[in-house]
């Protein structure tokens, strides 16, 4: 247990805990969140606000820059709603083209009470010409993937990440990790920041 200063220190949580309000009803996105939450403050009760938002950006983010930013719209959009929240999340799905290839990542945007933003993002998982060429043609990768595997609303349970490793990392997990990332300006020492 550090006892360094964080800005989770001097957080003033009422006798209901921490509220996050997060800019999603995906199911998936809502677990990842749950799971993060209970890793990054385990002696808070957490209550999730969820809320129905607009990216801001294309379906289909074909960028790490337009995957960001769509987190950080959702973040946004989501501490409007729920003006006494704790935080904010945003979470944004998208493709990027790096060293001839192209991977897969979501990207987290976290935002406290005074208006600090934190940024993560899940590792990167590679996808296929045959999954980029559909892509390119202008399908959503959801769309892609459940087409792919006969299956309805992959996005909401293991994601393109999960049916990719044979479910031995599947969505929710990659965006755990992605949310505990952005909440690293939160939770450590205000030294590094």
């Amino acid at each position: 247990v550090s006892t360094q200063s964080t800005g989770v220190d001097n957080m003033d949580n009422d006798a209901t805990g921490l509220k996050i309000a997060v800019g999603t009803f995906n199911k998936s996105k809502l677990e990842a969140t749950e799971e993060a939450l209970k890793l990054l403050f385990p002696n808070f009760k957490c209550t999730l606000l969820p809320v129905e938002v607009s990216s801001g950006v294309s379906p289909q983010p074909m960028s790490d820059t337009e995957a960001m930013s769509g987190a950080i719209s959702r973040a946004k959009q989501a501490k409007a709603t729920f003006e006494g929240a704790d935080f904010a999340l945003g979470i944004e799905g998208g493709v990027q083209y790096l060293v001839d290839r192209w991977f897969q990542a979501c990207w987290v945007a976290v935002i406290d009470k005074q208006g600090s933003l934190g940024i993560g993002s899940s590792p990167r998982l590679e996808l296929s010409s045959t999954i980029i060429n559909q892509l390119q043609s202008g399908k959503e990768l959801a769309q892609v993937v459940d087409e792919m595997t006969g299956q309805t609303d992959v996005r909401s349970g293991q994601g393109v990440m999960g049916i990719l490793t044979n479910g031995l990392l599947p969505r929710k997990d990659s965006i755990r990790d992605g949310m505990i990332y952005a909440f690293a300006r939160f939770i450590s020492d205000k030294k590094y920041w």
